[in-house]
């Protein structure tokens, strides 16, 4: 559907250039987009792959195991049947998120996810840890939203770390209401 809608703009905006009598304006601001979205791209992989490295040397000096056992007061809240594996996995994602590493934290979810499945009883349907997790893993509060920052400084922005504290604000909200929503899924 998405594809679709992408297509339907092109479309129309190639359309409206050259009945416009601007092809070659149109031509330009193609090859201007193509150029900015590469340096984009490069720009945002250096940071990328540093997140991701810092994530996976997390994980492979049981770091995470350390901070689920750290947090594993209020995760057992959240996630009440969920082993030690699995809640690991899940605590190796929050921090992701909790950085900001959208992109970064998206396999540490699946492999959550993963974790959770092999302890789900009926596999054809999603667990209530699923579900929460799903819903905090959305919701969680980004402390340091390092995909923002870099976004903001790719593009130039004067004050890249202006949005860290609405970020913050914004999602102690929503988070707020997922973990509400968590426990009201958890008590059903």
């Amino acid at each position: 559907m998405l594809n679709a809608v992408w297509c339907m703009m092109m479309i129309t905006g190639i359309v409206c250039g050259m009945l416009g009598g601007k092809t070659g304006a149109l031509s330009e601001a193609a090859m201007a987009g193509a150029a900015q979205s590469v340096e984009l791209i490069i720009a945002m992989a250096g940071s990328m792959m540093l997140w991701s490295g810092v994530m996976e040397i997390m994980q492979q000096s049981g770091l995470t195991n350390a901070l689920a056992a750290r947090f594993a007061r209020p995760l057992r809240r959240l996630f009440p049947r969920t082993g030690k594996k699995a809640l690991s996995a899940v605590c190796l994602c929050f921090c992701a998120n909790a950085l900001g590493l959208g992109n970064a934290a998206t396999p540490l979810g699946l492999k959550a996810i993963k974790a959770l499945q092999a302890e789900n009883p009926t596999p054809e349907t999603a667990s209530n840890a699923q579900i929460v997790f799903l819903v905090l893993n959305s919701t969680l509060v980004h402390f340091l939203p390092v995909a923002l920052i870099n976004l903001r400084t790719a593009a130039g922005s004067a004050q890249p770390f202006a949005i860290v504290v609405p970020c913050i604000a914004a999602s102690f909200v929503t988070m707020g209401f997922g973990v509400l929503a968590a426990l009201w899924v958890n008590r059903r």
